[in-house]
């Protein structure tokens, strides 16, 4: 991950919310400036459109982990929640259920916490209709019906044959 920018004082909130929600605003962090250690210290961003070389800048903070992802909510939803939708929209930030909504945590531990929600029920949670949710395209684009466990699974040409998903 890096480390932290140089800290700029006075920086305003940020609203986290995208695509028409309602704001949600976290506290800005520790940094804001250019990043000032780790393996991302010279690392120089030439922009994606034209060229305009500048350092990559980080402000970290604690609010999401203190405020959301902190243990009795991730307890709450693995024993709270028993349909998988519910669950991942809580896990990956629904608005207002907060609890993990980071790419970190689910890299570093949201494997863990899938895992334990289903062991809460296996034959349901691994194996039955309640195991998936969801579309078969990214975030419904293109408009597509949703998936079953009888659906298959087409990795192309380097992963052989298309598997049904209740066989993965």
């Amino acid at each position: 991950m890096s480390g932290d920018g140089y800290f700029i004082p006075n920086k305003s909130a940020v609203n986290c919310a995208e695509g028409g929600l309602d704001p949600f605003w976290v506290p800005a962090g520790s940094g804001g400036g250019c990043v000032k250690s780790g393996p991302f210290v010279n690392y120089t961003d030439t922009g994606i459109v034209s060229w305009n070389p500048r350092c990559l800048k980080r402000d970290l903070t604690d609010y999401i982990n203190q405020n959301f992802a902190n243990a009795s909510n991730v307890l709450s939803a693995v024993q709270n929640y028993t349909d998988i939708n519910t669950f991942q929209l809580l896990f990956r930030g629904w608005p207002d259920a907060l609890v993990a909504g980071g790419t970190t945590l689910g890299v570093h531990g949201g494997d863990r916490v899938w895992w334990l929600w289903q062991m809460q029920d296996p034959d349901t949670r691994i194996w039955g209709d309640n195991s998936i949710a969801g579309t078969g395209s990214f975030k419904n684009v293109p408009v597509s019906p949703n998936i079953t466990v009888d659906d298959y699974v087409q990795y192309g040409y380097a992963a052989g044959p298309p598997s049904q998903l209740s066989n993965c």
